[in-house]
């Protein structure tokens, strides 16, 4: 964890300095959402993809926890996290979220077998 927290700390310290600045990785001149014609937001935004190991780093750094808190926090393979700076202190809005992935786990569920009365083939 001290390694992983060597390699985060300065790039999430870079990337809050860059949105400090009124400036973000991505383009702000047109709808991040492509089709849906809304104007682009006014704040600067990231989105950052990565391992759970890295946002629970990323979490606890944010929230000035210790290492030794790394296993406070759940992550789920592809959950969502949003954090939200409010007068440059973090402000944790949604934590984990799977809900986009309903959609998918029914799609690709198996079928239920039908219950036969017992002795049916």
């Amino acid at each position: 964890l001290p390694d992983v927290a060597l390699r985060v700390r300065p790039a999430l310290a870079a990337a809050l300095t860059t949105m400090a600045h009124g400036r973000a990785a991505g383009t702000l001149d047109r709808s991040q959402v492509a089709g849906y014609g809304d104007a682009a937001p006014t704040h600067p935004w990231s989105v950052v993809v990565g391992h759970d190991g890295v946002f629970k780093v990323a979490l606890l750094t944010l929230f000035d926890l210790p290492l030794e808190r790394f296993w406070m926090w759940s992550m789920d393979l592809c959950g969502i996290s949003v954090i939200e700076f409010r007068a440059g202190r973090p402000v944790l809005r949604a934590h984990n979220v799977t809900d986009h992935l309903a959609a998918h786990d029914a799609a690709t569920a198996p079928a239920t077998p039908a219950i036969r009365p017992e002795g049916a083939l």
